[in-house]
């Protein structure tokens, strides 16, 4: 049935182990078939082996499995009884399949905002999944909202919302680095509604990857949701995560910029929590409001 695959990881330049070419993993025999069975019961398809079993890659379009090869028989990632599975038509079609090379974590794919909204629609049911903190991430590219627009209605806008979870979202990353206003914030702040399942921070962070080698930006939603987190094991869930006693942030270089009083004074009456740094404590999340415009019981994380 033309099914079967090998998948070789190797260490190509040795960024790993040190030592270039040093073979990572392996996986033999495993099947293009989506039913495909091991002796065992477990599943052979090369897309479950690899999420399952393998520590470095995955594979996310079965459709690479396919591209430059013949077009007769049947495509990667279809049951396997009376399959005939198309095959590469020459050794230089196989070594062209996208993601022989990866590096960066990126195998030449661009991610969309539709992507991001279906890995986040997996949250979308509670009785299924128990979760409490939703971090928006930096979205998938500078000047993306339309992420954040779906995570504030995931969690607490519309029939279909959550209404247990909070999310955590940021500015885009053109707004924090680039313009630096506090109306940039809020016009962004107003894009995701007013929601006291939402909670907005002002700033990205620039720090050190050990792992890339590199400096970069990272939004601060994921210190903000980790402050939270925090705060509700060392204290409980009412107390604020906000001000000099718990709402210290490490692992910073620096804020993408710097708001004065008056840019913090727009931007926390529009329910956008500024980071601040401080002289002799350093930097600071200096706001603990939900996204809830209308004073409530509800508008303080």
């Amino acid at each position: 049935s033309q099914d079967e695959m090998h998948v070789i990881v190797i260490d190509e330049d040795g960024l790993w182990t040190g030592d270039p070419g040093y073979i990572l993993e392996k996986f033999a025999y495993v099947s293009k078939a989506s039913d495909a069975k091991r002796p065992d019961g477990s599943s052979n398809y090369i897309k479950d082996v690899l999420r399952n079993e393998s520590k470095y890659v995955w594979l996310g379009d079965v459709t690479e499995l396919t591209d430059l090869s013949v077009a007769a028989g049947t495509a990667a990632g279809q049951p396997k009884a009376g399959a005939t599975f198309q095959t590469f038509d020459s050794a230089t079609a196989a070594e062209g399949v996208l993601g022989g090379s990866m590096g960066w974590g990126n195998n030449g794919a661009a991610i969309s905002s539709a992507n991001l909204q279906a890995g986040y629609a997996l949250y979308a049911t509670p009785e299924i999944v128990d979760v409490n903190l939703i971090i928006g991430g930096p979205g998938v590219d500078a000047t993306d909202t339309a992420t954040g627009v779906y995570l504030a209605g995931l969690v607490g806008q519309g029939s279909s919302a959550r209404n247990d979870a909070m999310v955590f979202l940021s500015p885009t990353l053109t707004d924090a680095t680039v313009t630096k206003t506090a109306a940039a914030m809020t016009t962004t702040k107003t894009t995701y509604g007013s929601n006291s399942y939402v909670v907005m921070d002002g700033a990205w962070k620039y720090q050190y990857d050990r792992y890339r080698d590199l400096f970069f930006y990272c939004p601060m939603n994921g210190d903000t949701a980790g402050l939270v987190a925090r705060t509700e094991f060392t204290n409980d869930a009412w107390w604020s995560p906000a001000g000099m006693n718990r709402g210290q942030i490490k692992n910073i270089i620096k804020l993408s910029w710097e708001p004065t009083r008056a840019d913090r004074d727009v931007m926390y009456q529009a329910s956008v929590n500024p980071y601040i740094t401080m002289a002799g404590a350093g930097v600071i999340l200096w706001g603990d409001k939900t996204a809830q415009i209308t004073p409530t019981a509800f508008d303080r994380i």
